[in-house]
């Protein structure tokens, strides 16, 4: 501070009465003169010594955890400097005495890499920090005694110097020394930070960082990251950063969720790595904890070699997934109930949602993620391809396509085609293109297809299926556009219409002319369907916010060509109704055809015109009657996955194959003999073989009318599935939209008593872990489906775009903001009503608001039905727990339209009374909260689960659950669902 001296008259005025006072008395004390002006300022002090940093306010904006690595130093010791910052750069204190956080334990490694002067390829970590008294890679705690030592740096918060230990610990933390300083070295660290000191298990509290710092230390130079196999943000695609979730950040992660990184992995898991037990098998040499190991074999762990002889105590029964077998309880193998390994005993069957030769999914767009390509090995290849022996010792040599043993279902173990190699010889065979193509995600023709087992299945495919998004080289990609979907009035209702196109390689195309072609595409059989669903009313309700109508649809390739339909059973009038024909007979009302598997009807869906100059077609179905009072239809083009079926003759009949090409020499195709009885000329009876690439679901409202709300965006089911149901395969990969899964899983959906409405079977299927009730239907192994991220990180699926308002996962969901440069029919722009006749194109400066079903409208949403049934359900296995076998539930709720008459009359029939139900929002909850005790709270706040839709104790009474877990309450479910 600087400080100014003042001297004037009073300094002077002393001195004179001092003189004056040794002559005579003192006198009366003068006036005070005047002061002096200012003197001249001084020279500045010295700054005083910084004070001590205040301590840091902790709240939620305070929260998470920054590493910033300052540079390695030292030889011996080995020292790292680095800094700790929250969110907002504020210094973090690991003792938690200046920033609100739990005591803070971060941990060190050390490695460096080699480069291979042949092939280029990069090493495995070469761990530096090895511990125990069978060393194997490891991080170093300093926390623990010979592990190191942590400095904070005196006056300066967040800073810290840690040192590798200099001495080796008899049977724990070996000595840390360069064995090489020209070499690239990196140090990676583990840290985290729990800023919820009440609840030290709170995810919401938690982060975890692995910052790494790359550099070589004969120069101290900082380089950047050297090995970069797989890439962590295409592991997080699924596993959501490896974040903790569901309530506890101990149970629910491994490593207790500290390394979320997925390079990081490999400083522990490398060939250095002995295995930990005896249990732990080897690969190629190699134990299975090594990463190129492992981590193949625990996502591929549901295909992997079964044992059907002897005790397995690390994995469960193939027959039987939710069945571990364990130290504790080992499970006996036998050809009948056979076991499969598992790599350790905590991680069982993992399911992988894509086909699994999609190396992309981990390794794309890594820095050296070609390696996968260009690096094979016996452990690699061994850890996926384990039936292939590579000493010759199985019976048999392995074909190409691989022997399915009869018995297990599994390749049979056969000897390398190859003979036996040295391992690091691969590559003299194995180049990395012939690698990629022996990876290329396309699943082979179902054997179980009702085309090659008459007693098969007709919901499956036939062909070649492509999966994880592969398009095989010379295959043409087909996609769909919908310009609009409406309605046509005809006596008794209303008819629906569509108008699309069909791309072809991203080119709009015309069909071609089905009085000279066969099939409606050059090089393909097959096609889509139109189709359309909408909501009527029930229960009291006049317009649902769901569907809940049967879907309607018609076969594009049949009503291109002019060929109804295949139909087995019932009867075909068609007076009012669409031409029929049985054989060369025209059914009418004076003489109605009987139709039967041995001699089917064939009634036309529809009418179709175009193309227009646009190269768009107009479809109109004319085999159904949609109501007057419908709400919310909704259409279209995509969603065939039938084959049809078969008689014992065989004779192929009612098919409808999707769109196939078949002019690719690598998956040929053979027709279908159409033998059978009074199949329709130019009739199509599918065939076995070609390739589908399954086109995207394209579906639109119906101009000028409510959409259903958004629930679940595609996009996020893609970030997983890459393509939904194709290797898993279901719907032959055909429905793969899930924003319109719930076109057929609908409330009134339901099966051996369970709710298979779309958040019913959703939440219940990705819900196994968590499950108290395991969710069998279909089969037992749905119960084992696993989920690779939090549970209760809800916009991983659900829509949620920036600048929506409410959630699509708490019924708060508001109208939903447009600003794609498309152009509606229905909603608002500003005060302008989007109509057919003035629609609204919409962009980021002239956003629209799309109106919406009201999802905040509780009274608007229908109980799920599950368990209908006028004759007696059958003990099953897949049956819900909450079902009695031999109960008749009665009729549920159906609709129909009867064209017998000149005037076709639909009828809407209410469920019977005794039908079971979950009430709307506790069916949203109950796929994950399904405990006793839940349930029992549930129905005590109004829900109904598996009651009677009528006649229940809570029957009139509303569900209360958004009293305590609406916005804002105690309990809200967007705050409980934080992650």
């Amino acid at each position: 501070m600087n400080v100014s001296f003042r001297r004037g008259a009073t300094l002077a005025l002393v001195g004179l009465v001092a003189l004056a006072g040794c002559k005579g008395g003192t006198g009366d004390a003068g006036a005070n003169g005047s002061n002096g002006s200012n003197g001249a300022t001084g020279p500045t002090g010295p700054t005083g010594p910084t004070g001590p940093t205040g301590p840091i306010i902790g709240s939620s904006d305070n929260a998470g955890l920054q590493v910033n690595v300052l540079g390695v130093s030292g030889t011996s010791p080995i020292t790292v400097h680095f800094t700790l910052s929250d969110s907002k750069g504020f210094p973090v204190d690991i003792a938690g005495n200046y920033s609100v956080n739990t005591v803070m334990t971060p941990r060190f490694g050390l490695a460096y890499v080699t480069t291979d002067s042949v092939s280029g390829n990069l090493s495995a970590f070469n761990s530096l920090t090895m511990s125990g008294t069978n060393p194997a890679p490891t991080v170093f705690n300093p926390a623990s005694a010979g592990q190191g030592t942590l400095t904070a740096t005196p006056g300066v918060l967040g800073d810290y110097t840690y040192s590798f230990p200099t001495t080796t610990t008899a049977g724990g933390a070996q000595a840390v020394a360069y064995t090489n300083t020209s070499l690239t070295h990196v140090v990676w660290m583990q840290v985290t930070r729990q800023t919820n000191l009440a609840n030290t298990d709170d995810p919401a509290g938690f982060t975890a960082v692995n910052p790494d710092y790359w550099f070589i230390p004969a120069t101290g130079a900082q380089v950047a990251r050297a090995r970069e196999i797989v890439k962590t943000d295409n592991c997080s695609k699924c596993h959501r950063g490896f974040k903790p979730g569901e309530g506890s950040v101990a149970s629910s992660t491994f490593h207790g969720g500290g390394r979320v990184e997925a390079t990081f992995c490999n400083m522990c898991h490398n060939p250095a790595r002995p295995p930990s037990t005896t249990n732990v098998q080897t690969v190629g040499g190699l134990s299975i904890a090594t990463a190129s190991v492992w981590v193949h074999r625990i996502h591929n762990s549901e295909n992997l070699q079964i044992v059907t002889t002897g005790t397995m105590d690390h994995g469960y029964l193939a027959t039987n997934p939710m069945t571990a077998c364990t130290t504790a309880a080992p499970c006996t193998c036998t050809l009948a109930v056979p076991c499969r390994p598992t790599v350790f005993d905590s991680i069982g069957d993992v399911t992988f949602p894509q086909d699994i030769r999609n190396c992309n999914a981990c390794h794309g767009l890594a820095a050296q993620g070609g390696q996968s390509l260009s690096n094979p090995s016996q452990a690699a290849c061994g850890s996926c391809h384990d039936y292939v022996s590579f000493t010759g010792s199985a019976s048999i040599t392995c074909t190409d396509p691989v022997t399915i043993d009869s018995n297990t279902g599994v390749p049979s173990l056969c000897n390398h085609i190859g003979g036996q190699k040295a391992d690091g010889t691969c590559t003299g065979c194995h180049a990395p293109s012939d690698i990629q193509g022996y990876h290329v995600a396309v699943a082979a023709p179902d054997p179980n297809n009702v085309y090659l087992n008459s007693s098969g299945s007709g919901s499956t495919n036939a062909a070649y299926l492509a999966a994880a998004g592969a398009v095989p080289a010379g295959a043409h990609k087909v996609s769909y556009d919908v310009a609009w979907v409406d309605t046509a009035s005809v006596t008794g209702g209303l008819q629906p219409v569509i108008k699309f196109r069909f791309l072809l390689d991203s080119t709009p195309t015309d069909l071609q002319n089905p009085s000279t072609a066969s099939e409606i595409l050059a090089g393909f059989v097959g096609s889509p369907s139109v189709y359309f669903a909408y909501a009527m009313p029930q229960d009291g309700v006049t317009a649902p916010a769901d569907f809940n109508s049967p879907t309607t649809s018609g076969y594009i390739r049949s009503i291109w060509k002019g060929i109804g339909d295949a139909k087995t059973s019932g009867n075909v009038p068609g007076t009012a109704g669409p031409a029929g024909t049985q054989g060369a007979n025209t059914c009418s009302s004076g003489t109605p055809c009987t139709c039967t598997k041995a001699n089917p009807c064939y009634v036309l869906a529809g009418t179709m015109t175009g193309p227009d100059a646009s190269h768009y077609y107009t479809i109109q179905l004319t085999n159904t009657i949609i109501p007057t009072s419908a709400t919310m239809l909704t259409g279209g083009v995509g969603y065939t996955y039938s084959l049809g079926g078969s008689d014992t003759t065989p004779q192929f009949i009612a098919n409808s194959l999707p769109l196939t090409e078949t002019d690719l020499a690598a998956y040929p195709y053979t027709a279908n003999p159409c033998t059978g009885t009074g199949v329709p000329a130019g009739a199509s009876c599918g065939g076995t073989g070609g390739l589908v690439v399954p086109a995207t679901d394209v579906w639109v409202a119906q101009q000028g009318t409510l959409a259903r709300r958004p629930i679940v965006d595609n996009l996020k089911c893609q970030t997983c599935h890459v393509a939904l149901g194709a290797n898993p395969t279901f719907h032959a990969g055909q429905r793969n939209d899930g924003t319109s899964c719930a076109f057929c899983h609908n409330p009134n959906r339901t099966s051996n008593g369970w709710q298979i409405n779309a958040k019913g079977f959703i939440h219940s299927l990705h819900a196994a872990r968590v499950r108290y009730s395991s969710f069998t239907w279909q089969s037992s192994e749905w119960a084992d489906v696993t989920f690779p991220g939090p549970l209760n990180n809800c916009t991983a699926c659900h829509y949620e775009p920036a600048g929506y308002s409410g959630h699509t996962y708490d019924f708060t969901g508001a109208a939903a903001p447009a600003k794609d440069n498309k152009t509606y029919t229905y909603g608002m722009q500003g005060t302008t009503v989007c109509t057919a006749t003035a629609p609204c194109t919409c962009t980021t400066s002239k956003p629209c608001t799309l109106t919406e079903s009201d999802a905040a409208a509780f009274p608007n949403l229908l109980q799920s039905t599950v368990a209908t049934g006028t004759t007696a359900f059958a003990a099953s296995a897949s049956n819900s727990p909450y079902v009695t076998a031999g109960t008749v539930y009665g009729a549920g709720f159906s609709y129909t339209v009867d064209f017998s008459t000149a005037t076709p009359t639909t009828t809407i029939a209410d469920a019977a009374s005794t039908t079971l139900v979950v009430s709307p929002i506790a069916g949203a909850c109950i796929g994950c909260h399904d405990t006793p005790v839940v349930i029992d709270h549930m129905q005590t706040n109004g829900a109904k689960v598996w009651e009677p839709r009528v006649g229940s104790p809570r029957d009139g009474v509303l569900e209360q659950c958004m009293i305590c877990h609406g916005p804002g309450t105690i309990a809200d479910i967007a705050q409980v669902h934080l992650y």
